[in-house]
């Protein structure tokens, strides 16, 4: 519609009948069943983290960890002494120190070899706010470890409040390392 306003004229829109707008009620439903969808595709991601939560991967590295999302025993037990648990190695050729810091929680730990398609050589208990001091011959290794604070025994770990974690890559020995060693401190 047209209007004059100071001798000019200006186009000016009014609002037509409610008839021809769609209703808000249809807009709600598209954004319900957005929203539907969007729950739908967060429950089926959390179905899969689930369903692959008994294993570690980072590109080709596959350890295997008892599943901790349901505990077998509810009993709470002694967590073991801070010491090597096995060794997968030659220990004549561990002349490279290290040593493993832990913070406020208990750490299970396997020691893997990057560049021998994640091999386990090693497995360490370290108690809260203690330190393992250990060698290991010179290589490249990833520390793949869960961590709690209540231990349910070799099978459940931690149980339902165990994390999971990993260390960067550690280079021993091509380097003052070998001499000197390295601190992780978790």
């Amino acid at each position: 519609m047209l209007s004059k306003i100071n001798g000019y004229e200006n186009y000016v829109e009014y609002p037509q009948s409610t008839q021809d707008t769609p209703s808000k009620s249809v807009s709600l439903f598209h954004w319900g069943v957005v929203i539907l969808f969007l729950v739908i595709i967060i429950m089926l991601s959390g179905e899969v983290f689930k369903a692959n939560s008994n294993q570690w991967s980072m590109e080709s590295m596959e350890v295997a960890f008892p599943d901790t999302d349901t505990p077998i025993s509810s009993t709470v037990l002694p967590t073991p002494e801070t010491s090597v648990l096995s060794t997968n190695y030659d220990t004549t050729s561990a002349t490279c120190p290290l040593t493993v810091k832990a913070g406020a929680k208990d750490y299970y730990l396997k020691v893997c070899d990057t560049k021998h398609g994640s091999k386990v050589i090693a497995q360490f208990f370290i108690r809260s706010n203690e330190k393992l001091k250990t060698a290991l011959p010179t290589g490249t290794y990833m520390l793949k470890y869960i961590s709690g604070s209540q231990w349910y025994g070799e099978e459940d770990m931690f149980g339902l409040f165990g994390d999971e974690g990993r260390t960067n890559p550690l280079q021993l020995g091509n380097d003052h390392s070998c001499k000197q060693g390295k601190i992780v401190v978790l």
